[in-house]
């Protein structure tokens, strides 16, 4: 799926504003969230889109992370929603021999959601899964 030339359109929101049509090429209002498409890639028209901020879109993301302990437990945090506070920055660093590993860096702002179970406003969801065999 990967390399099929609308995957990027498929698998995200990138939606932009068409401001003009000169000789079948699409002049958008602002770049697409995703970057400059691959030559090919096609379009899908929408009927209606429901937008924030007068023609801004706002991506946001969930985070779910799990901290292994020292003894087999863990502590879950969920974030429900995440709004990117700058765009993600991809680092190789290198492992033993000639093999390195991409690190991906990223700042998100934790956004408030209610909670269904009592209706507080909540930012984040924490767990904790005691390890197996260990006494508490």
């Amino acid at each position: 799926m990967a390399n099929d030339i609308n995957y990027i359109r498929r698998v995200s929101l990138n939606v932009g504003r068409v401001v003009s049509i000169a000789n079948g090429v699409l002049q958008l209002g602002a770049p697409l969230l995703a970057g400059a498409p691959p030559s090919g890639m096609q379009v899908s028209p929408l009927m209606g889109f429901v937008d924030r901020e007068g023609g801004g879109f706002f991506q946001e993301w969930s985070g779910l992370f799990v901290m292994d302990g020292e003894q087999g437990d863990r502590v879950i945090y969920h974030y429900p929603r995440l709004q990117a506070m700058q765009g993600s920055a991809e680092m190789a660093e290198a492992l033993a021999g000639p093999l390195e590993k991409v690190k991906l860096a990223g700042a998100f702002r934790a956004l408030p959601v209610k909670d269904a179970n009592d209706g507080e406003t909540v930012l984040c969801f924490r767990s904790y899964l005691p390890g197996a065999m260990r006494a508490v």
